[in-house]
């Protein structure tokens, strides 16, 4: 009888481990989860700066070659 007290109390007690493991995991997976928001959000923002300077460098080499166009009908 008493080993079988002992045995459902390890067995409860493993259970109750791998709950608490379970648990941490779940937290340091939200934690990480959520650094990778932010680092996406980061992420996103350059992205959207860098098309932005891309729209202006394009808009800028149009330029450029409609004068060097209009330079060379003078000639």
């Amino acid at each position: 009888m008493n080993a079988a007290k002992k045995a459902k109390r390890l067995q409860k007690q493993a259970g109750t481990t791998a709950l608490a493991r379970l648990l941490e995991k779940e937290k340091r997976l939200e934690a990480q989860g959520e650094r990778l928001r932010k680092q996406n959000e980061i992420l996103l923002a350059k992205l959207k700066e860098q098309e932005a300077r891309n729209e202006q460098l394009a808009e800028e080499a149009d330029e450029m070659i409609r004068r060097g166009i209009r330079m060379l009908q003078r000639y």
